[in-house]
Parts: structure tokens; C-alpha cells; sequence
């Protein structure tokens, strides 16, 4: 089944341009220096004195005017951080509804919070939404901006901790629609972690259950990094553990550093931008990307992309 992700709001501080966003160069993050928050950070909003849901919503705020005109007729997958509890997802969702409040009405809307694997995780309920469910389009929506931008929702953390990491407001909204030519999810797999797992155990599980599954070329790999040690070592020392699957030719991607921490939204954005390797043709329909996804909870997932065209389908 190819499906066709169509952005209508990508945005990861004030650069909305995806040939940049997804282009080879660093975009260039601007220095924050004030008592509560140093570092390097895309910013949206300019304001640091807002809570971590103010935030979150005063960024869904600018998103609504790009929702197309018939968006309650179809459902939305709300991939959101990793809140903690019901209570803060369900405090998130009012805030939400503040602001759109025909929201609240709507009869067809999917809740993600598992922060970094919430993109991968959702991808099931999408492929029922079009198989089983008949839905002719479906509406993701994805919002998260850096603890270090709330510093007042964290005073117990320290926020000169990590001023390596470049802090990012981003929100992206994006169409999805069931079509001839687009992306194909060849291998789907998630693993559940708990505190005592050893780092990188759940990245072996995951690609055990590849080579159990599926076991194809790898031609290019979006990993997970954003300038610490802890995200780097859940995968660097499993790659072995694929490495009959991979390309001679194996391009890496690392848009946590390129960018920087989208939090939530760096899912999307490396599907997004695996499907625009596709479109430009960087990439060949025989070629397949992987895309894995860790997050500061309980879940880590991992997905094999390829693309369907028209041509493929008409041979």
C-alpha cells in the first residue's frame, strides 16, 4: 500500500524551507544566553517564560490556519511527547481544544505519546485506518519543543547540562493519503523496554526480529543522534548485528545533529525526508531505508521504507 505524505506545515524554528530542511548543510542555530537557558536553540516562540504545555500549544496555535477546510471529516494522529501520565496528555489535549475548539467534537482522533517512537508506532493504525476503515485521507499532526526552552517547568534540571544538544521548537502537519506512487513499509518492528535492560538491548532485539523477519539490503539508515553519548550508544554497538544487510554503498543519516533535538517530531521529519530522497530520485524504488527511532520512555522502533511508482507498477 504506498502512501503519500504531503506536508502542509513543517517547521523546526523559523525555517520552513524543506530543500534546507532537508539538504546537506547544517542549518544555523542562533545563541541563547540568559540565566535560565544557555545553548544553541531553532526558536519559534521567543518567550522562555511559558510552562512546557503552554509551549507545546502556543506552537499548535500556529498550525491550525494551515488545516485544510474539511479536516473533521477525516482522522488526526497526535504524535506528542512522552507526558508521563493520562493526566498530562488528557491537560495537553484541553489546551488544545482552547485553542480549536471543534476539536473537542471530533469523533476520529488517535493519541501517540511516546515521544520519539511515536511517528513508527502510529504506523499500523495508519495502514487500518486505509485498509481496514476505508479512510480516504488521515491528518498527522506533531508539536515538541526542548525542555531547555521551559526552564521553568524543569528547575530542577539544570539547563547548562547539555548546551551541545541545539534546543528546537517544531511542529510539523502533514496529509496522508492512500496512492499510486509513494512510500511502502516493507519491515515494522517495536520493542518495549524496561529500567533494567542494558544499553542497547533494545536496539538488538530490534534487529534480531529484522534478520528473523525480513532480512533485505539496507541501502541507507536514518539513526538516531543528537550530540550525547547515552542516545549514541543504544545502536552504535549493534549495527554488527545487521551488517550482512547492509550496502556497500550505505548512506547514514543523522538529522538530531544536522538540525537538532526535534524531540517527537524527528520521526516524521526522517520519513518525510526519506520520502524526498525518493522524489528526487536519489534513491531507486529497488532501494529500501531504514529509519530508527529511540525514545526517552518505554518504546524503541525501527521501520524499512521503499517506494512505489507507477512505472514499477505498470512492468
Amino acid at each position: 500500500m504506498p502512501l503519500l505524505f504531503s506536508p502542509l506545515v513543517l517547521k523546526v524554528g523559523v525555517e520552513s524551507d524543506q530543500e534546507k530542511l532537508f539538504g546537506q548543510e547544517n542549518i544555523a542555530a542562533e545563541w541563547i544566553g540568559s540565566e535560565s537557558n544557555q545553548g544553541r536553540a531553532h526558536l519559534t516562540i521567543y518567550d522562555l517564560s511559558l510552562d512546557y504545555i503552554a509551549r507545546l500549544t502556543q506552537l499548535f496555535h500556529q498550525c491550525v490556519d494551515s488545516l485544510p477546510d474539511d479536516w473533521q471529516s477525516h482522522p488526526i494522529l497526535f504524535l506528542t511527547p512522552a507526558l508521563g501520565s493520562k493526566d498530562s496528555t488528557a491537560s495537553l489535549f484541553n489546551s488544545y481544544c482552547k485553542v480549536l475548539p471543534s476539536l473537542a467534537e471530533h469523533r476520529e482522533i488517535y493519541f501517540y505519546p511516546y515521544g520519539r517512537s511515536a511517528c513508527l508506532l502510529a504506523l499500523k493504525q495508519i495502514e487500518h485506518l486505509f485498509k481496514q476503515e476505508n479512510a480516504s485521507k488521515l491528518l498527522i499532526i506533531s508539536i515538541d519543543t526542548h525542555q531547555r526552552l521551559c526552564p521553568k517547568s524543569y528547575s530542577d534540571i539544570q539547563c547548562y547540562e547539555e548546551p551541545h544538544i541545539t534546543a528546537c521548537d517544531s511542529a510539523a502537519l502533514v496529509n496522508v493519503e492512500y496512492s499510486n506512487v509513494g512510500l511502502v513499509i516493507n519491515w515494522y518492528g517495536k520493542v518495549a523496554l524496561t529500567r533494567v535492560n542494558e544499553p542497547g538491548q533494545g536496539v538488538a532485539n530490534l534487529f534480531y526480529l529484522f534478520n528473523k523477519q525480513y532480512q533485505s539490503s539496507i541501502d541507507a539508515i536514518h539513526l538516531p543522534l543528537n550530540n550525547t553519548s547515552r542516545m549514541a550508544n543504544e545502536w552504535l554497538g549493534q549495527l554488527s548485528e545487521i551488517a550482512s544487510s547492509l550496502s556497500s554503498d550505505l548512506k547514514c543519516f543523522f538529522n538530531g545533529v544536522r538540525i537538532g533535538d526535534l524531540g517527537t517530531t524527528i520521526g516524521l521529519f526522517n520519513l518525510l525526508h526519506t520520502q524526498n530522497l525518493y522524489q528526487k530520485g536519489e534513491f531507486e524504488s529497488g532501494q529500501s531505508i531504514l529509519q530508527l527511532d529511540i525514545s526517552d520512555g518505554l518504546y524503541q522502533s525501527a521501520a524499512l521504507f521503499g517506494w512505489e511508482n507507477e512505472k514499477s507498477d505498470a512492468a
